[in-house]
């Protein structure tokens, strides 16, 4: 299994976020074999506190703990302006949970007990997309820099609008 690390050119920096200590523990000692900076937190609202001082790549969450879910997590995330991808994890095969989170843009979910092929894959595959994504976002931004300046507020305009959408979107969605 090639390492996270290898594959992205980078050390990729996970969030595991779970009210179970020796889940977390597991998962953070599985993905710190597989080439990735693990931080971990216990509850939603410590996993937004370590989101706000820390670039995060990837962020893996129960969907069910006490207190927050891992959907008010996401969804707090969205109000705050916090933009990182979200890979739930459930030991229930609950339909309505999943739909919400798709719902919030969840990029994809694993089911318990996690196996580590299916763990690796999953992380990989969020990892390469996230990193598709901002590439693109790079290029636009590049072009943007380049164009008249009457061009480059449309698509200013266009990208704020493109985030205040997203926004208005999770808070109807928490209603």
């Amino acid at each position: 299994m090639e390492s996270l690390a290898d594959v992205f050119k980078a050390k990729p920096t996970l969030l595991v976020v779970d009210d179970e200590e020796g889940i977390r523990e597991i998962l953070s000692m599985t993905l710190d074999r597989m080439g990735a900076k693990v931080l971990e937190a216990s509850s939603a609202q410590e996993a937004l506190e370590v989101l706000q001082r820390e670039k995060v790549d990837v962020v893996l969450s129960d969907i069910r703990m006490k207190g927050q879910t891992g959907l008010d997590l996401l969804s707090r995330c969205h109000v705050q302006g916090i933009s990182v991808p979200f890979i739930f994890l459930t030991g229930y095969d609950t339909g309505e949970y999943m739909m919400r989170a798709v719902r919030l843009g969840a990029m994809d979910f694993i089911i318990k007990p996690i196996s580590t092929d299916e763990l690796h894959l999953t992380v990989s595959r969020v990892l390469a997309v996230t990193l598709r994504r901002n590439q693109i976002a790079a290029i636009i931004d590049t072009v943007a820099d380049q164009l008249p300046p009457e061009k480059r507020k449309e698509v200013d305009d266009l990208k704020l609008q493109i985030a205040m959408i997203r926004s208005m979107l999770a808070k109807k969605r928490d209603e």
